[in-house]
């Protein structure tokens, strides 16, 4: 399953990373320390499990009501997020309402850099004050 090849991936990954960090660092002509090897492995070890997590249909269902409600304690209207249809959701199956609208990389409105603006405010307010950072930004998100 999806998982196997995920497993496999990270596999290969943790394996690659020692050799990347030491060319990396070769083309930069910087010295490579084993603290640099540690910390480029953890790196590859926490994307991992966040793209693990990733396959969780039922922690992103309850991520996506999650991160919804933060944006309406903040007062942050012009955000939003799918409402989740829970009954349906299952191990493997996420399922959420459809929101009209038009891409924000096809918009030609005078109101792209007022959502542009909206975006760097909610990423923002995830980082600096719900400290959960829903991170999905490609054009059919915005």
């Amino acid at each position: 399953g999806i998982l196997g090849e995920i497993a496999l991936d990270l596999y290969v990954l943790r394996l690659l990373t020692p050799i990347q960090t030491k060319l990396q660092n070769a083309v930069n002509r910087q010295p490579t320390t084993q603290e640099d090897i540690d910390t480029a492995v953890s790196l590859v070890d926490e994307w991992g499990r966040g793209f693990v997590a990733e396959t969780d249909y039922r922690l992103e269902a309850r991520n996506t009501i999650q991160f919804e409600e933060a944006m309406r304690l903040r007062k942050l209207d012009a955000v939003c997020a799918p409402a989740v249809v829970e009954d349906l959701v299952r191990d493997k199956v996420l399922v959420t309402e459809w929101v009209e609208g038009t891409r924000l990389d096809r918009d030609a409105s005078s109101d792209v850099p007022r959502l542009c603006g909206v975006a760097i405010n909610a990423y923002l307010t995830m980082l600096l004050d719900t400290g959960v950072l829903h991170c999905d930004p490609h054009p059919g998100n915005l």
